[in-house]
């Protein structure tokens, strides 16, 4: 549900005696039908005999229904640090729904002349002077038979690499002040 909701936000939750409480745009919360997780999506469609819904990062529609019965309840905020802040749910939050599909839809069309800049500037490596200012950590990770490497640069990943063979994906705007030649 990203970027309504962040890792580590603690929801309120309303719980709803009625079908008919349920709207087009509140973000519920249920058990996942096939793992022994909970998730939290939106409802973008009711039926009958439950809900259709999709989380507002995700292009597809959830491939299952959602029974009434096994609803949690309705997030209507989320505690974020020492913030509250209250989800729209219904018209709006179906808007906010649309909105953030848009946005996922054309935001690769309005970043590549960005990204063609900021790759450009990053091979000619004019701003490499900086490197060695960066207090940069590589660290190395055991996962499943490989080891990944990362770069962090106060306390930050802003890079990695699956195997010394591969190229160091460098996140902007560290890609532009890191020399890769001196990643060793």
């Amino acid at each position: 549900m990203k970027p309504t909701l962040k890792s580590g936000d603690a929801f309120t939750l309303k719980h709803y005696d009625y079908k008919t409480e349920l709207r087009v745009g509140d973000i519920i919360v249920y058990p996942h039908p096939e793992n022994p997780v909970d998730v939290v999506h939106r409802v973008i469609k009711i039926k009958p005999d439950g809900v259709i819904t999709r989380g507002d990062n995700n292009s597809k529609v959830d491939p299952y229904l959602i029974k009434f019965a096994d609803i949690r309840g309705v997030v209507t905020a989320v505690r974020r640090g020492s913030k509250t802040i209250h989800l729209s749910g219904g018209t709006r939050g179906i808007i906010r729904h649309k909105l953030m599909l848009t946005r996922r839809l054309f935001m690769p069309y309005l970043t590549y002349p960005f990204s063609v800049i900021s790759s450009l500037l990053a091979a000619s490596r004019i701003f490499n002077f900086v490197h060695p200012f960066l207090k940069i950590k590589i660290i190395m990770v055991e996962r499943n038979e490989h080891t990944e490497e990362i770069i962090q640069v106060k306390n930050k990943v802003v890079g990695k690499r699956l195997s010394k063979n591969e190229t160091w994906e460098i996140k902007f705007p560290y890609k532009l002040f890191i020399n890769n030649e001196k990643l060793q």
